[in-house]
């Protein structure tokens, strides 16, 4: 399954699409500053009820978000490689934000959260999101944080690179020692502009060992 008809992957779609005249070196329709606020609004009122201040963001996109959250650490997450040297440059000299293609070995037992916004539905290959819940659970923060569609549908013609899963069950199945803690409204439905607009925050937290 093709996520665009010049693409082969959901990794090359993101590559072609931050290049694109239209969103270049930008994360696309999630960057509008309607949705911008709202994700951003909701994030600060998760980090505050849940005492979060150090994050990891797996799929950071652009920065944009990363500038409006309320926390004292960011460690941003990005598979590509020019949009995270783009974002060293961007935070220069800002000593609470660091970016890598990876989640980095040193930054285990810093963060109280990993988080996700956005992302799961542009997982379009199986073994790409597996991959990718591995990574967001395996960072072993006390929380996870995910902002997604728990629903299954797939894309077609220009949307073939948007796939919403039912991730709970995965979560569920895979990373039992995660207890969902809060799930929030989706935005408000008159203002329902795209798939997206339907996504929720979830919250899960680790549970004692």
């Amino acid at each position: 399954m093709k996520p665009h008809k010049n693409s082969t992957s959901s990794h090359q779609y993101w590559a072609d699409r931050y290049l694109h005249t239209n969103f270049q070196n930008s994360s696309g329709n999630g960057r509008l500053k309607f949705r911008l606020s709202y994700k951003a609004k909701m994030l600060n009122k998760i980090f505050k009820t849940y005492e979060i201040t150090k994050v990891a963001d797996f799929g950071c996109g652009d920065g944009l978000l990363a500038s409006k959250l309320k926390i004292t650490k960011y460690y941003g997450i990005e598979i590509n490689s020019e949009i995270v040297d783009n974002l060293k440059n961007k935070f220069l000299g800002k000593n609470e934000f660091e970016f890598s293609t990876k989640f980095e070995s040193q930054w285990r037992n810093k963060i109280d959260a990993s988080i996700s916004v956005d992302v799961i539905f542009h997982l379009i290959e199986e073994d790409v999101y597996q991959k990718y819940m591995n990574e967001l659970f395996f960072a072993d923060a006390k929380y996870v944080v995910i902002r997604a569609y728990n629903h299954k549908s797939q894309g077609t013609g220009r949307n073939s690179h948007i796939l919403h899963r039912e991730f709970l069950n995965t979560i569920k199945k895979y990373f039992p020692n995660y207890n969902l803690v809060n799930v929030s409204s989706p935005r408000r439905r008159h203002i329902y502009l795209s798939d997206s607009d339907k996504n929720q925050f979830f919250v899960f937290k680790k549970s004692k060992q």
